[in-house]
């Protein structure tokens, strides 16, 4: 326990969670800060997205296995991908163009916008990789280091 100037007493538990919600928000603020400035950069993103889907098909191609990974990632990215082509308000399928000057006419809006698209697909291929990678192959390379030593 520790006394501070006002008198106030902390533990050391309560210091430590508030130096990781510190430290948490620190991260939080500069990952942010990177998506804000990442957005105007569309062919980018998606260039790097399509990079990391590529080295995913072609490990597993390579490895010939992980095709139920391959399936759920498959159903998911369709699922955004049905989203994204998706009106945000399903009444817009009765709504027709304006007659009168004193109606409103409100453009497409997408259930998922495109950030939003890119953002949820790039974790999920990222993770797939990770989890495709050949736990054999790394403990032979693990051994073969050992034995050297």
């Amino acid at each position: 326990m520790k006394t501070s100037a006002d008198g106030s007493t902390t533990t050391t538990a309560s210091a430590a969670a508030t130096s990781s919600a510190i430290w948490k928000f620190a991260v939080s603020q500069r990952f942010q800060h990177f998506l804000d400035k990442s957005t105007p950069y569309l062919l980018y993103r998606w260039t790097a997205f399509l990079c990391i889907a590529l080295i995913y098909g072609l490990r597993v191609y390579l490895l010939q296995g992980f095709y139920v990974v391959s399936y759920a990632l498959g159903i998911y990215l369709l699922n955004l991908f049905i989203a994204f082509l998706s009106p945000q308000d399903d009444s817009e399928f009765d709504a027709t163009l304006p007659i009168r000057s004193s109606e409103e006419f409100r453009p497409f809006v997408r259930r998922v916008p495109e950030f939003k698209f890119w953002f949820l697909m790039l974790p999920e291929c990222c993770d797939d990789v990770i989890v495709s990678m050949p736990v054999s192959g790394i403990l032979v390379i693990k051994n073969n280091f050992m034995s050297e030593c």
